[in-house]
């Protein structure tokens, strides 16, 4: 028998830690190769993690409910398994925790529905101590501490976030606050403490999605546009091809079908929307994949339609169907939300008219489809009643200026005027 020490594995690009949600064995317990070992919480999907060996787990390194980065150990367990020979088939699950540091890449940044970080690689060393999490290493940077000089109080003296946010706090105490971290991390004197009040428990996905919206506003140049499309033509041409399918099997389809064969259309002719940002320059993608938002009960997830521009339109209806399906009972896999290189969030479902959405990075925009209105438009010099529809972008100002954004709604708005007139339904 051998023991072997479980890290968290690699579970999809892009992401870079996860929260333990549930241990499904216990100390003691023995476990067979491949069997569901611990729920995973990640900023993409909810994750069952195997074992990767017959034995017997032996101990829990990492309790639920603590984040943890790629890489890092979060159990150990006894195996007479030849450990060797399987780590290429379950992608090198275990690693020795004793010999593991930590370091970010800013150079690459993970494709994900709800934002991206960056990727923690992990080398051989001597002194786990010097193993940091993400937000360890973001908040130093920030507050310019040597980590090197800090007293860890985590697993094997590692440095955790409380402990910078003690030294932070420690140093600012004699001066006001200056930071966002500072004001959020420290008591507020005043009125509002003595106030009654109920606190809601964050659950993991919400701090997820807080984490990447920081992340977004923080590194990316937001830029945001309008554009208002007439939409009269497409409304009674989707009326009709309802009509029909009611007739025929019941079935309906919405607007959103439409909108995305359109966008998909657009993006290939705008190859610079369809990319990210890096230091070494603008990556295009050869794929156009988009992810559509979806309001789920635990937060937001963004499923993902791969090659929406090679699809038609009741491909798409059912597509978006079975994912929004997926998404509100909790069954997205990582192939559904995976690759997503540009996205769309339909708030006109909301009542929205207008809407300014934060990008998920590394994308390089965001689009939202407003509420569809009944207004007055002159039309060759006479008022008639239209149906339009706001667009509204956001788009990162390193890779696109004004004029590209704007060309790109133009094309948009002439695809999606002159849907009517392309017979995709079928």
């Amino acid at each position: 028998m051998q023991t072997i020490t479980i890290a968290l594995p690699q579970v999809g690009e892009g992401i870079v830690e996860g929260i333990i949600g549930k241990w499904l064995k216990q100390p003691g317990e023995t476990v067979k190769k491949y069997d569901p070992l611990v729920e995973i919480t990640t900023d993409k999907v909810n994750l069952e993690i195997p074992s990767p060996y017959d034995g017997v787990l032996t101990q829990i390194l990492a309790q639920e409910g603590s984040t943890i980065p790629i890489g890092a150990p979060i159990g150990e367990m006894e195996t007479s398994s030849n450990v060797e020979s399987m780590q290429t088939d379950l992608g090198n699950l275990s690693v020795d925790s004793n010999k593991l540091t930590g370091s970010l890449d800013e150079t690459r940044l993970g494709i994900g529905p709800t934002g991206g970080a960056s990727i923690v690689h992990f080398d051989t060393a001597d002194d786990p101590s010097k193993v940091y999490s993400p937000v360890v290493n973001r908040l130093a940077a920030q507050h310019k501490i040597d980590l090197n000089s800090v007293q860890g109080t985590g697993m094997n003296n590692r440095v955790t976030k409380k402990d910078i946010l003690e030294l932070i706090a420690t140093r600012n105490s004699a001066s006001p606050p200056t930071s966002l971290e500072q004001i959020t991390s420290e008591p507020i004197h005043g009125a509002a403490p003595s106030i009654n009040h109920k606190t809601l428990k964050l659950t993991p996905v919400r701090k997820l999605i807080a984490q990447n919206m920081l992340h977004s506003v923080s590194t990316i140049p937001h830029a945001w546009i309008m554009i208002e499309v007439d939409v009269t033509d497409l409304v009674a041409h989707r009326r009709s091809i309802n009509e029909s399918l009611n007739r025929s099997n019941g079935t309906s389809i919405t607007l959103l079908p439409f909108l995305i064969n359109a966008l998909g259309t657009t993006l290939a002719e705008h190859p610079k929307l369809n990319a990210s940002w890096s230091e070494d320059g603008i990556k295009l993608f050869d794929e156009i994949n988009i992810g559509v938002a979806v309001a789920a009960p635990d937060g937001l997830v963004v499923p993902v339609i791969h090659s929406p521009n090679h699809l038609t339109i009741t491909q798409l209806n059912m597509k978006l169907k079975d994912l929004t399906r997926k998404a509100k009972k909790g069954l997205l896999d990582l192939s559904d939300v995976q690759n997503g290189t540009f996205t769309l969030n339909n708030t006109g479902s909301l009542g929205f008219v207008l809407s300014k959405p934060i990008i998920n990075p590394p994308q390089v925009a965001i689009l939202t489809t407003e509420k569809v209105q009944k207004k007055p438009v002159v039309m060759n010099d006479e008022i008639t009643i239209r149906s339009i529809m706001n667009i509204c972008m956001s788009f990162d100002h390193r890779v696109i200026d004004g004029l590209e954004a704007s060309a790109f709604l133009q094309s948009l708005k002439l695809g999606i005027e002159t849907l009517h007139t392309n017979n995709q339904s079928s």
